[in-house]
């Protein structure tokens, strides 16, 4: 099934390097371009993202305003670093690597495995690699692999 895209509208240069400065990190290149060109986007139906056992479930990826904003939400401590936040959905959070080898894939950070492992209570252990599953090499793959035109 193909999933239309309605964009948001491009993000600026200026806008996405406010961004990349206010969070310390470089976006990895084909993000980026796609932030400025695009600049986030409503889909056309709740989408289940493959590899995450019908946990993964989002309906948008964020507008670059609200990249920062994200980093501070509660459950992100659950999230290992070097994961930028770029999608909120139903089970967890859509993440992009900006650090090490694998900068630019695309992770599924599972909250429901959180749980399970009972990681998600008011006072969380920190960040586990546990409920990271990889999901794509780069943002050009993920678009693909969850067919969005």
């Amino acid at each position: 099934m193909t999933i239309n895209l309605r964009a948001h509208g491009p993000a600026s240069e200026q806008d996405v390097a406010e961004v990349e400065h206010r969070l310390g990190v470089a976006l990895p290149p084909a993000y980026r371009a796609w932030l400025l060109t695009v600049g986030g986007g409503t889909l056309s139906d709740y989408t289940v993202i493959p590899g995450t056992d019908d946990n993964g479930v989002i309906d948008q990826f964020e507008t670059v305003d609200k990249l920062v904003r994200y980093q501070d939400f509660p459950t992100h401590d659950l999230i290992p670093p070097g994961h930028l936040v770029i999608a909120l959905g139903s089970g967890g959070r859509l993440t992009i690597r900006t650090a090490d080898d694998d900068y630019g894939s695309l992770w599924w950070a599972d909250f429901d495995k959180a749980d399970e492992l009972d990681l998600a209570g008011d006072t969380p252990e920190g960040p586990t690699p546990e409920i990271m599953a990889r999901l794509a090499d780069d943002f050009p793959s993920l678009l693909a692999l969850l067919e969005i035109v």
